[in-house]
């Protein structure tokens, strides 16, 4: 992941859903409101927004909803 100003950084992604991403970070302190770029493994990139932070966690929005059936992964129904 990198954010305007910071060195690419690992993150740790908690979920994923189309719309956005619960993720956590020891190296970063991220704002609601900052852009911010994702890298997953094997992918294209991602541009999101957080939408909140706590601590070391936060969850962004995806600017552009994600193909989950390109990560192999399903989306569950409410």
């Amino acid at each position: 992941m990198d954010c305007a100003g910071l060195p690419d950084q690992e993150v740790v992604v908690r979920n994923v859903s189309m719309h956005g991403m619960g993720l956590a970070s020891h190296a970063m302190t991220l704002r609601r409101g900052e852009e911010v770029r994702l890298r997953l493994r094997g992918s294209h990139e991602l541009r999101a927004l957080v939408r909140w932070a706590d601590g070391d966690d936060f969850g962004v929005e995806l600017v552009d909803p994600l193909d989950m059936t390109m990560l192999g992964l399903s989306e569950t129904p409410h």
